[in-house]
């Protein structure tokens, strides 16, 4: 009997256990966005009608044989992530590296580099250290401070320089520091002239100078004032540059701004690869700030004569009323080449938009689908949870039938699918929503029920 008791024991808390996992499992759910695709465009809509995209994708093909110089660049990366702070801030963090041939670039394997920059709404700072060994190098700080905004500056140059007599010949540097002091009166005039007045030398100074046997050295400081917007367009109609209105507008920035920015840039001359990491806040309205240059970019297009009737009602009827949101979006970029063979690797990821309707989406996906058709790629159409709410994808019969369809989620080969604009979307709501807290409460209470009564049973003979 005892035998008996125990195995039906063990049976029953095989099955509390087995119902107490399964019900977690439907509390927390599955990941949807691990999907499983290598190559895919998903659109995920949340019960508002708002969108969220993420674009992941790979392309790799062979090449031919590059004959001549092969080309500068053999690889490129870059990151670039926007996350919120609160309402009114946003963070921004990004890197990027640029890896150089060797066969064009072997002669920078001896180059050392290092720019280091802080800047806020009214000044920056710039640390330099260049040694190229044999050429030149150089450590210098380069401050600008705002005087009178926007383009009212002081700019503020220390330099040490090292310059090398096989590219520099000896005479030519003796001879421009001999007349470094009389050369400070004619660089002045010169630069109001030129500038017609917006512009002033306040300081050339040479603090020291060394003639050494295969180079010299020298020190000096560098200081000018003044508006250099106005500056700039003066000195470039003396050189007979003529700058349009377009040229010369200053665009405003209504919305928002950096609030501080720092950026630190190396060269890495074990690999040849100039490497940059970057970050900062901006204060202000970011997205009304991309909405609006994007509204102005499809303006300036929709001017142009070459633009035919049917992109023409695409950008006016779902290009420019749609609108986007890249804070906390995520963007990463790869390209390589490495023999005969090209690699690029890309994500966007969490790019929100609102379309002016679900259906003008789908159209211009599946119009997309047939005029671009990528059959490696996928596209995925999956309904958001919000609490009890969620959002169902109706597929109908029209619609080209999708590889896999379950109630919140579609998936099909991004190549000529039909009638995509007739899917919907539906807000349901759960009957009987699962609660974590509940569900593992009556689990533990469960098994501890039958753990009790099976004890009971076994101290019975």
């Amino acid at each position: 009997m005892r035998g008996g008791i125990r195995l039906s024991l063990g049976l029953a808390l095989f099955v509390a256990a087995f119902f107490a996992i399964a019900l977690c499992s439907v509390a927390i759910g599955l990941n949807s966005e691990d999907y499983g695709y290598e190559n895919y465009l998903s659109f995920k809509v949340c019960p508002d009608e708002s969108v969220i995209m993420t674009v992941k994708g790979s392309y790799s093909d062979l090449i031919d044989h590059l004959e001549g110089m092969p080309p500068p660049i053999e690889g490129f990366d870059m990151n670039l992530e926007l996350s919120t702070v609160n309402e009114d801030l946003t963070e921004v963090d990004g890197d990027f590296s640029v890896q150089l041939n060797p066969t064009r670039f072997s002669a920078l394997a001896n180059l050392d580099l290092e720019l280091t920059g802080h800047s806020d709404k009214t000044s920056m700072n710039l640390t330099i250290s260049i040694n190229y060994p044999g050429y030149v190098g150089v450590i210098g700080d380069l401050g600008i401070v705002v005087v009178e905004p926007p383009f009212g500056l002081s700019v503020d140059l220390n330099m040490e320089a090292k310059l090398y007599y096989a590219v520099y010949p000896r005479e030519s540097i003796e001879e421009i520091v001999e007349t470094l002091p009389m050369l400070e009166t004619q660089l002045a005039a010169l630069i109001v002239e030129a500038s017609d007045g917006h512009i002033a030398l306040r300081e050339l100074e040479l603090l020291s100078s060394e003639m050494g046997s295969d180079s010299a050295m020298f020190n000096f400081k560098l200081s000018l004032t003044g508006d250099f917007q106005q500056g700039i367009q003066s000195l470039a109609k003396s050189m007979g540059v003529e700058l349009t209105e377009e040229e010369l507008q200053v665009d405003e920035i209504p919305f928002c701004e950096f609030e501080s920015y720092d950026f630190h840039i190396s060269f890495e001359k074990e690999r040849l690869t100039l490497e940059a990491d970057t970050g900062g806040t901006i204060r202000g309205d970011l997205d009304a700030q991309m909405n609006s240059i994007k509204d102005a970019s499809l303006e300036q297009i929709l001017e142009s004569e070459d633009l035919d009737v049917h992109d023409m009602q695409m950008i006016e009827d779902f290009w420019l009323p749609t609108e986007f949101s890249v804070v906390d979006t995520l963007l990463e970029f790869s390209y390589s080449l490495h023999d005969e063979e090209v690699r690029v690797d890309f994500t966007l990821e969490d790019l929100w938009l609102k379309p002016p309707s679900l259906e003008s989406l789908l159209a211009f996906l599946g119009e997309l689908s047939e005029e671009e058709p990528a059959e490696d790629f996928k596209l995925i159409l999956e309904g958001e949870s919000s609490g009890r709410n969620y959002v169902a994808v109706n597929i109908p019969a029209e619609t080209s039938e999708p590889l896999s369809a379950e109630p919140q989620i579609a998936v099909w080969d991004f190549a000529e699918i039909e009638n995509l604009d007739e899917v919907t979307f539906e807000v349901k709501t759960e009957s009987q929503p699962v609660n974590m807290t509940t569900t593992v409460a009556v689990a533990v209470v469960g098994l501890a029920i039958i753990g009790a009564a099976g004890y009971m049973f076994m101290r019975r003979k």
